[in-house]
């Protein structure tokens, strides 16, 4: 899908720290397989957010969104 729109070689591909094995390295593997051509130029892998000391996620329920944090006081300065 990605070649279809974007063509063969992208320029960021990100994700979590969760990602980078296997998932990503499958991903890099299949992709230059099948086009002989670098797949990303750069990939970015962001850590977990922690929420009292636990991974924050949907799964956990304990997720924040950005209106949390605004009805909270939060400036969106310091949010971005």
């Amino acid at each position: 899908m990605s070649k279809e729109y974007l063509g063969d070689t992208i320029d960021i591909h990100a994700g979590g720290v969760d990602l980078i094995f296997p998932h990503h390295e499958d991903e890099i593997a299949q992709s230059e397989a099948a086009s002989g051509k670098t797949f990303a130029r750069f990939w970015m892998h962001a850590e977990f957010l922690l929420i009292e000391g636990t991974k924050m996620s949907k799964r956990y329920g304990n997720f924040l969104t950005a209106r949390d944090l605004r009805d909270s006081g939060w400036d969106a300065a310091a949010v971005r």
